[in-house]
């Protein structure tokens, strides 16, 4: 579970797994072993981790029952495509790349502001 979780929030988070192993004063083959599950941290770097990455450490042990970033990640990427669809910039047939995704949520987030103002009421 740690392992997959970890996977999870670096993508998510867009780190890399030499980014979090500098940080953590690491070897990056450290880290690879953490995320394929050969390995896991000991507690006190796991707690270290965890505030890295902003997240609990029984988010990261499989122990939290919220919702996990690969799910999240589905439930966001449908209501984007619903979005999509709704207002004509694709049809119900039409795939959007992960690619595709992550660059209009960038978009959203760096406009962010701009949309607010912009908001119809």
């Amino acid at each position: 579970m740690f392992s997959q979780r970890l996977r999870s929030i670096l993508e998510e988070k867009e780190i890399s797994q030499i980014q979090l192993a500098k940080e953590l004063n690491l070897s990056g083959p450290a880290i690879n072993k953490w995320c394929q599950g050969i390995t896991e941290p000991d507690n006190s770097t796991l707690v270290k981790v965890a505030k890295l990455l902003n997240v609990s450490t029984d988010f990261l042990l499989g122990n939290d029952e919220s919702l996990d970033i690969d799910e999240q990640k589905v439930k966001e990427n449908e209501i984007l495509k619903k979005i999509l669809i709704q207002n004509g910039y694709i049809t119900e047939d039409e795939d959007i790349s992960k690619d595709e995704i992550n660059r209009i949520m960038a978009f959203i987030k760096t406009n962010k502001q701009i949309i607010k103002q912009n908001k119809i009421v």
